[in-house]
């Protein structure tokens, strides 16, 4: 799609990049599998009722021509299929701007600006631009604990720990630095005093990216409640 917005014909090496979720189509046929043996026509894979050509239903796959129905099932699922959601999206943005100044950017500078920065954090970011309040110093030990777990998770883990804490599963431009407001972690502690603040699970305060941690004794513990609580809280609305 981004492609197209910057008016760049997509091809098969792109279907062979795919997204977030793989490939979108088949890259390269099974070996040692002959094609021929494969019982394939020229339609559309998941859908017979699209012919890939004139009588593609009829037509038969083979290795002579194999190179050709992998070209023609990529021109229709990124080109063909694409058309009108990509003329739609050109227009919306060719109302505001140019669209010739984003031939400026790179595709990978594009993704950053519209799916945002899914690199890696680390202990060196949170450490620099994380601040520490009310109850927390960035040397206490529950905020050592939360920084070692956050830098431990995977990539797909600290999207899911960011949707939690600020609303989006990446974090902007130039990563954790472009975040604002800038991330806090502040401790949680329990209003009854029947109710231990270990026994919480943590908070968060999307529209100011603020992160209510009780001070829990151990990493595990942490760890444990984090979890209920991204698995649990990530896609609900509550008063923290």
């Amino acid at each position: 799609m981004l492609r197209s917005l910057v008016g760049s014909e997509m091809c098969i090496r792109d279907s062979q990049r795919g997204g977030p979720g793989g490939p979108l189509v088949l890259s390269s046929l099974p070996k040692p599998v002959s094609v021929d043996d494969l019982a394939l026509t020229f339609v559309l894979p998941g859908a017979e009722d699209v012919p890939l050509c004139e009588n593609g239903a009829e037509m038969d796959v083979t290795s002579a021509n194999a190179s050709d129905y992998l070209s023609k099932v990529s021109t229709a699922l990124l080109k063909d299929t694409m058309q009108v959601a990509a003329k739609a999206v050109r227009e919306g943005f060719g109302s505001v701007f140019s669209l010739v100044s984003l031939k400026m950017l790179t595709i990978p500078e594009l993704v950053g600006i519209f799916m945002g920065n899914r690199d890696p954090i680390t202990i060196a970011d949170l450490d620099t631009y994380v601040i520490c309040d009310h109850g927390y110093i960035s040397t206490s030990k529950p905020v050592r604990m939360f920084f070692e777990l956050l830098s431990e998770m995977s990539v797909d883990k600290q999207c899911q720990f960011f949707q939690f804490l600020t609303g989006s599963p990446t974090l902007p431009v130039g990563g954790l630095s472009a975040l604002k407001p800038q991330m806090t972690i502040v401790r949680k502690t329990s209003g009854d005093p029947n109710v231990p603040e270990d026994s919480q699970l943590p908070s968060a305060m999307t529209c100011q990216n603020y992160l209510k941690l009780p001070a829990y004794e151990s990493k595990e513990q942490m760890e444990m409640k984090l979890t209920q609580a991204l698995e649990n809280g990530v896609n609900a609305f509550h008063f923290s």
